[in-house]
């Protein structure tokens, strides 16, 4: 195996954890006869704390995957085993998804595959391998095997990996990102909400269009769950805004204060007008009382926009919600939307009409959170209209089961106050 002194080849690894004993066998003779001293310079690469116990844990097993000029994957029956539980989410079969797509995008990347309990498959049969510069070992029978089980290379593999090559500066190309991001077309979902807001600086660094749009979809599809750790990365700062105030951005108005918040206290480079512009998008009329007192020391915050809010908020009826928004569309038209709840939102119809029933609406696409709190103001608002069996319409759904980040009901109408 060629090396240089000055760079250790570092062998990733793959394997069940009732196979650690059988594994540290295979470290041992590596780290004795395969180190700086006999001249290979091969190394181990650490294990992960065995206190990781979230979903961070592959987060920091793939960047080690990244960092890797190889990998050791230990199948034995434990391995396959579980793999095949779920060839989608089970942990191994993440990890084979992200070896594999390794696999096709470096042609040398080092793949060694062993069954403890094959012949010539054995710790020093490793050393000899390495020691003979084979680059792969098992890898295609192993890759034919996990196919037949179903283990295909997904979008979370794609997206995930083009992340850390992003955050480790191995894409600093636009030809090299591009031949990455290539494999994400046709996947519905593509990104995945923690890679959203870090590839989507390289799309725009880049002129990705199709990329930037995917990045789009997903934060303002999945919004609760982007890392918002990754703010500061965001290069173009007028576009993100710009998604920011979208009317289809999924999300109630809290969470939207809770990131533009973080986004203005984190980012340095931010100028006072952007800033401002950035409290502009948030929704002010449909934000807690608790996120409406922290303005009063935050600097930069639009006035105008939080007092039309307030008065947004007084209007008593449907008639005064439709004259003030009347004035504001001729008064201002392009932001007329910032006064009305977005799309994925929901919110009461004319309670004021005689047909309560209009207040049958529900949730299409809308979290938890903003579902209860929308069907309870339904309830509550219903209740002054006596031709309204609130009951019937509004209660049962009140004692909904609202299971998964999202709660859908197809057979009723999307609704929205106007």
């Amino acid at each position: 195996m060629e090396t240089t002194d000055d760079k250790m080849q570092l062998l990733h690894v793959s394997f069940a954890r009732e196979d650690l004993d059988v594994l540290c066998t295979y470290y041992d003779v590596i780290s004795e006869k395969c180190g700086v001293q006999a001249g290979l310079n091969v190394k181990m690469a650490g294990l992960l704390n065995q206190s990781v116990d979230d979903f961070t844990w592959f987060d920091r097993w793939l960047l080690q995957l990244v960092r890797a000029h190889g990998i050791v994957i230990i199948k034995s029956k434990k391995y396959m085993e579980k793999v095949s539980k779920n060839v989608k989410t089970s942990a191994l079969a993440r990890e084979a998804q992200a070896i594999m797509f390794r696999m096709k995008l470096d042609p040398d990347f080092r793949v060694y595959v062993l069954d403890p309990e094959a012949f010539h498959n054995g710790p020093n049969d490793l050393r000899c391998w390495l020691m003979d510069n084979e680059t792969r070992m098992n890898a295609e029978g192993w890759n034919k095997k996990l196919n037949n089980l179903g283990v295909e290379i997904g979008a979370v593999a794609i997206s995930n990996t083009l992340a850390q090559y992003v955050r480790e500066g191995k894409v600093n190309e636009k030809q090299k990102f591009a031949d990455i991001a290539k494999h994400l077309q046709g996947h519905t979902d593509a990104v995945s909400p923690g890679d959203a807001l870090v590839l989507l600086k390289p799309s725009e660094d880049f002129q990705d269009h199709h990329m930037r749009q995917l990045c789009e979809q997903t934060i303002k599809k999945h919004f609760s769950n982007l890392n918002f750790d990754d703010l500061k990365l965001i290069p173009n700062h007028q576009h993100f805004l710009s998604v920011l105030d979208s009317d289809d951005l999924v999300a109630n108005e809290d969470q939207v204060f809770d990131v533009i918040f973080q986004y203005v206290m984190n980012c340095s480079e931010l100028c006072t007008d952007l800033a401002s512009m950035a409290w502009r998008c948030c929704r002010f009329a449909f934000v807690s009382s608790s996120k409406l007192e922290t303005l009063s020391t935050m600097k930069d915050v639009p006035c105008h926009e939080v007092v039309l809010a307030f008065a947004r908020r007084t209007c008593q009826n449907v008639q005064e919600v439709e004259e003030f928004l009347d004035r504001r569309r001729s008064e201002a038209p392009l932001t007329v939307m910032r006064f009305s709840p977005r799309t994925s939102q929901v919110s009461i119809a004319a309670c004021s009409q005689p047909q309560g029933q209009n207040l049958h609406g529900t949730i299409k696409r809308c979290d938890d959170e903003c579902a209860r709190r929308a069907l309870e103001t339904c309830y509550t608002a219903a209740k002054s209209h006596a031709d309204f069996d609130t009951e019937t319409y509004v209660a049962p759904a009140l004692s909904a089961d609202f299971s998964g980040p999202y709660w859908k009901n197809e057979s009723v109408h999307h609704m929205r106050m106007f």
